[in-house]
């Protein structure tokens, strides 16, 4: 559908509401189908959205319920009747229904729970802890016997259909249900139809337990990009599948909370204020006393700075530059830790790629800025002191913002909340130190 035709439906929609014609309002909507449902949910109000999906079929309401993110989907059920957002969980995938049972209030999923059909859910919340691979997975995967013959196995898939997920990989496990071993669905189709699927089979695959938490989950996924990610119990019995749709949430997910971890590592309702305070207070100290030595650096060069006033102008634009170049190495480096991404041998790689980076960003910048001051100030050496400064400053934004987060955390400090200011700071008194440093070295020629 068309933005054009998606905003002619949602017009008509909200004139079925303003009408009272609810039910009508209902029906229209739910035959746009799910992603344009959910695209004309979200641009009603809660009252509108949540009164339509107690008016459309459960299977319908599931659909748009899918596309949305587990919490404002447990926002939308919180305010429908039990029995409703119970018949609409039904219909989801036991892995899509649990991130939203989980993100409500405890006591309204219980009663939620209590009213649906789906066994699997209440058994994967009773059973399995919240933020591990039991939490995560799909129950009951398809799998064959390793006696199994190709010819089998190519018969079982076809009587699975439709009804069960896309089907890429074949796990492959003994008459007790122990995980042997993964085929490819196309080996066993390209496999001589008498070939025992154990023949065809990769052993040994990669698997994670029902307890594994999910952070594990996710690096295992980023490092082999597998479509799903087996789970077994505590017998190494096949009990589940983590979809790759899931794993690439979660690791979104993540990834989102990484990012924020850069200005709030800890979150104030679940800890005291005195307490938060108490973690951030010594960095502010910190940055107290080094940003005393961004002050030295410019009263160590008054005479410079008293001889060319214009130099005051590109003090807060390269020290700014700087420390934004800095935090954006600095949001990549924490995230990359974050998620395992950065090994003990590629920290090198790591280090030299950005600061590969901050070259190129340095020579761009550093000569249209030159330029601008070199005309401005009619000298082509003040252009060059202005530009080199911002070039050295770049390259150090990229060594000290992929640097300083790598120390703090082997020293084992959270790299969230005291690398932004020791970045900040060094780009400072870097970028200071490098400008008014030329200027002096030049000053001759600036007369």
């Amino acid at each position: 559908m068309s933005d054009e035709a998606r905003d002619d439906l949602r017009e008509e929609i909200r004139d079925l509401i303003r009408r009272g014609e609810l039910d009508e309002a209902g029906r229209r909507l739910a035959s746009a189908g799910g992603e344009v449902s959910t695209a004309v949910l979200a641009e009603l109000s809660e009252d509108e959205s949540t009164a339509l999906l107690q008016r459309i079929p459960a299977e319908v309401s599931a659909d748009v319920i899918e596309h949305l993110h587990p919490e404002t989907a447990a926002d939308l059920l919180e305010e429908i009747k039990d029995e409703s957002a119970s018949d609409i969980l039904d219909e989801l995938e036991v892995d899509e229904a649990v991130p939203v049972l989980e993100a409500m209030e405890p006591d309204r999923a219980a009663a939620v729970v209590e009213d649906m059909v789906e066994p699997d859910v209440r058994a994967m919340l009773e059973s399995y802890a919240e933020g591990t691979a039991g939490r995560l997975m799909t129950p009951d995967p398809f799998h064959v016997l390793s006696s199994q013959t190709a010819a089998e196995a190519i018969a079982a898939v076809r009587a699975a259909g439709t009804g069960s997920d896309i089907i890429t990989y074949l796990y492959v496990v003994d008459r007790q249900r122990h995980l042997l071993g993964v085929a490819g669905l196309r080996d066993v189709i390209l496999a001589p139809a008498q070939t025992p699927v154990g023949e065809v089979m990769h052993a040994q695959p990669v698997a994670v337990n029902v307890a594994t938490a999910e952070e594990e989950c996710v690096r295992l996924f980023l490092r082999h990009r597998f479509m799903g990610l087996p789970v077994v119990d505590g017998q190494a019995r096949l009990v589940g599948v983590i979809r790759a749709d899931r794993l690439m949430r979660q690791a979104d997910e993540e990834a989102a909370e990484d990012m924020l971890g850069m200005f709030l590592a800890r979150d104030v309702a679940e800890e005291s204020v005195v307490r938060v305070a108490s973690h951030r207070l010594p960095w502010l100290v910190i940055n107290l006393g080094t940003a005393a030595a961004a002050a030295t650096v410019i009263g160590a060069f008054q005479g410079t700075i008293e001889a060319f006033v214009a130099l005051t102008v590109f003090l807060p634009v390269i020290g700014g530059m700087g420390g934004n170049a800095g935090t954006q190495t600095l949001a990549v480096l924490v995230r990359m830790l974050a998620m395992g991404r950065v090994s003990r041998r590629g920290r090198l790689r790591v280090l030299w790629d950005e600061l590969s980076i901050g070259l190129i960003k340095g020579l761009i910048i550093g000569v249209l800025i030159g330029v601008v001051a070199g005309i401005w100030q009619q000298s082509v050496g003040f252009g060059v002191v202005v530009g080199g400064a911002m070039l050295g400053n770049m390259l150090a934004a990229g060594l000290v913002g992929t640097a300083v987060p790598m120390v703090l955390q082997r020293l084992r400090l959270d790299p969230a909340i005291g690398s932004g200011v020791l970045v900040t700071v060094a780009t400072d008194v870097i970028g200071f130190t490098l400008l008014l440093g030329l200027a002096t070295l030049l000053l001759n020629g600036l007369r």
